[in-house]
């Protein structure tokens, strides 16, 4: 009996990972936001350069890795802001459903959303572009797409630190703004590496920015420059790793084991002030308790608002992005009721 209760159990978790995977992809494409930023803005820019530097055998990678550190980092961490603003996250907290379920169903999307779309970017480029067809065919297949995934968890791990640590969502929102600014800008996308390569100052800085060391193991595997210098006549370029290719491996692995290992404190520590206090009650108990023991002494209709503001905040409901949450669903109403 326990093992069929147990099958059970497991196909309960599978139908409802596959509902939050499902929400999640479709829920992103629905959003004009995300798919204007993750894949309309970088594929625009990939296409630019190619118009003019049809040859360039840096600017593909380097643009799928901008998608990823976009749609990984920024817009994944968009998503768990609005999901706290909306009030999702709270009530999803009240059912049964555990959270890594939740979490793990969301990042497994957003994985699936990276993939899809790097492939898009590359079957476009190589139709449009000649030339880029003879640099897909040398590719390093095995050093690019181990740094992809590399790039990808490091990114999410990011933003899901960010997230957690900092309160107020729009000083988070600022500081994953500027990473994704430092991985467009300084990373071979908007400009070409091998110029930014040729500034030291500005690769002595890059050697404390973590996305650096996969974003540039994607370029060199993509000419197949296993030493990491890569030497042609025109995007002549030496990543300056010392020509060792496990260096920047070694780092991405130390920066995703620190990050993981400052989650799963984290994560433990929560859910176990969550669930039961240092007696051994239910925290959750005994704030709604305290809700409506304060509810029934109230005198006034303000008051209330501010016990229900209190309490929501004790739950993890954040009031930061309220507003503007409720302005956005204002909006939509109006936009409705015009149609």
């Amino acid at each position: 009996m326990s093992g069929i209760s147990l099958k059970l159990k497991e196909r309960k978790n599978l139908r409802i990972f596959y509902h939050f995977y499902k929400l999640y992809i479709k829920s992103f494409f629905s959003s004009p936001i995300s798919v204007f930023l993750g894949m309309i803005i970088v594929t625009f820019t990939l296409f630019m350069w190619l118009l003019f530097r049809e040859g360039d055998p840096f600017i593909l990678a380097s643009a799928i890795g901008a998608m990823v550190a976009r749609v990984a980092m920024q817009l994944f961490h968009r998503n768990l802001v609005l999901q706290k603003a909306n009030g999702f996250t709270t009530i999803m907290n009240f059912t049964p459903v555990n959270p890594l379920l939740r979490m793990s169903a969301s990042i497994v999307a957003n994985l699936t959303i990276c993939l899809g779309m790097g492939f898009v970017m590359i079957m476009a480029t190589i139709a449009i572009f000649p030339e880029q067809r003879e640099i897909v065919a040398g590719v390093n297949w095995t050093m690019f797409l181990s740094a992809v995934f590399l790039l990808w968890f490091l990114v999410i791990l990011m933003a899901i630190t960010i997230d957690m640590f900092f309160k107020n969502a729009m000083k988070g929102m600022i500081l994953i703004i500027t990473m994704y600014i430092f991985v467009y800008n300084l990373l071979g996308c908007a400009y070409p590496y091998q110029i930014i390569a040729n500034y030291s100052w500005l690769n002595i800085m890059l050697y404390t920015f973590p996305p650096r060391y996969m974003m540039n193991v994607m370029q060199a595997g993509w000419v197949n420059a296993k030493n990491l210098v890569y030497n042609d006549p025109e995007f002549s370029v030496d990543w300056k790793l010392k020509g060792n290719l496990a260096l920047p491996y070694i780092v991405t692995f130390a920066c995703i084991i620190l990050l993981l290992t400052i989650l799963i404190m984290v994560i433990i520590i929560k859910a176990k002030y969550h669930k039961k206090d240092g007696y051994g009650s239910s925290v959750i108990l005994k704030l709604s308790t305290k809700y409506i023991r304060d509810i029934k002494r109230s005198t006034s209709f303000e008051e209330i608002q501010n016990l229900r503001k209190e309490h929501l905040e004790k739950l993890g409901y954040r009031f930061d992005d309220e507003i503007e949450v409720k302005a956005s669903i204002k909006k939509k109403k109006i936009k409705k009721g015009r149609k």
